[in-house]
């Protein structure tokens, strides 16, 4: 049975031996293996592979993701390439204990690699071991090199019987990927920047299964969550209870988007996912805000996380396609953005596709399928629609779940929105 252990400095002759071994890696990539490795050791950032009594089988390194508790990517991954041995359990076996906890927070794992960093394996060995790939560039590292990111997380606590036949169960399953702490830290981050109240009690719109509540959850505050979908609701409620560990109360409102909501006020809130473009008009979104100012208190802030206007035009990133993985059940999502079908009024159409079926078999479990008109602002657009909503006003658009990333500078992803809710609104619902 293969078993992990914590890497030590005394380990670094065999593992070097397993570098050494790995067939036509070029000397400049070996050398930048064996520094990376022995900083590992000597850091405590490494993980060893292998059967009692027997050399090695694989080792990784490891790093902790910066502003993110419960994420880790692997740097390096070296397998044994001796005749018969069996690459892919000890991977399996090395990415698992990473994942489950064993050495230290249970985390999301990510691996950016190419052919080296990964030992030589083919990437189908990392996808036999339960690392879905999360996406690629071809030939990033020379001609034949993609680089593919792979990501793996913890088993789930909780709701631990998926049924692919829920619509609610594969919409949470396709965006599970998201590291939800790491954006509650986030939001909180936001509201301690901008705003002027202690976060007791949040507001989560288009909250689906309430994942960034019960994350908030885990720091004492309050929850309400509103959708229109009532199967999520269930799902959100099941899913809070179940895995929510302290005695935090959590609210389950009916609504749409741009419906007022008849609850005690919230400190913050929040959109999270791209759901606000749901709405669908200028008109609707104007809706939304004021019913968001009069369930958030004066000084606290209203977090929209949107896409980028880019990416409702024909330059911009208007289809993906990712893999979450759940034993041996494969759901495969796929989004797009119908830029050639824009509305006149500008909206555009987006397709979400979920399909669940089992790895190496065709036939589909479960699938989901939504359609909706979205409203993708610019930044004139959102300043124009937060002025006639009245009650807020803009502290940041940002570019990325980070602070000092703007919105419009190389590398933003997203277009996050951080609204305040001023002392003198006159905003109704």
């Amino acid at each position: 049975m293969m078993h992990v252990r914590e890497g030590q400095p005394e380990d670094a002759a065999q593992l070097e031996r397993l570098l050494g071994d790995v067939p036509g890696m070029p000397d400049r990539i070996r050398a930048a293996a064996r520094e990376s490795l022995r900083e590992a050791l000597a850091g405590r950032r490494c993980l060893v592979a292998g059967r009692p009594d027997e050399p090695p089988a694989a080792y990784l390194t490891f790093d902790p993701v910066p502003l993110a508790r419960s994420a880790t990517d692997i740097g390096w991954l070296v397998p044994s390439h001796d005749p018969g041995g069996k690459p892919k359990d000890a991977v399996e076996t090395l990415v698992a204990a990473l994942r489950d906890g064993r050495f230290g927070p249970s985390s999301i794992v990510r691996f950016s690699s190419g052919h080296w960093q990964r030992g030589g394996l083919d990437a189908h060995v990392l996808d036999a071991a339960g690392m879905a790939r999360a996406g690629a560039v071809e030939s990033f590292f020379g001609r034949g090199d993609d680089l593919v990111l792979f990501v793996a997380r913890p088993p789930r606590s909780g709701l631990s019987a998926f049924d692919p036949t829920s619509a609610a169960a594969l919409y949470d399953a396709a965006f599970a990927y998201r590291d939800f702490a790491f954006e509650r830290d986030f939001l909180l981050a936001c509201a301690a920047r901008f705003g002027t109240r202690k976060v007791l009690r949040a507001a989560s719109w288009g909250c689906w299964t309430g994942r960034h509540l019960l994350a908030l959850a885990d720091r004492g505050i309050d929850a309400v969550g509103i959708d229109e979908a009532s199967e999520a609701l269930a799902l959100a409620d099941a899913t809070f209870r179940e895995d929510c560990e302290g005695p935090n109360d959590a609210t389950w409102v009916l609504a749409r988007l741009d419906e007022p909501v008849g609850e005690p006020q919230v400190d913050l809130s929040f959109a999270m996912l791209s759901a606000v473009h749901r709405v669908g008009s200028a008109e609707s979104m104007v809706r939304h805000l004021r019913s968001v100012a009069a369930l958030l208190a004066p000084g606290g802030v209203h977090v929209i996380e949107a896409t980028l206007p880019a990416d409702a035009t024909r330059e911009g990133n208007t289809q993906t396609v990712w893999t979450e993985r759940r034993g041996d059940l494969e759901i495969t999502s796929r989004f797009r953005i119908l830029v050639e079908r824009r509305a006149r009024s500008g909206a555009v159409p987006t397709v979400l596709d979920v399909r669940c079926k089992q790895s190496g078999d065709e036939g589909v479990l479960g699938s989901f399928h939504q359609e909706e008109l979205w409203i993708v602002p610019d930044e004139a657009g959102w300043r124009d629609l937060v002025a006639r909503a009245g009650g807020f006003a803009i502290a940041a658009i940002l570019g990325d779940f980070q602070l000092d990333v703007r919105w419009d500078q190389a590398g933003a992803w997203r277009m996050i929105l951080v609204l305040r809710r001023t002392e003198d609104s006159t905003a109704e619902p």
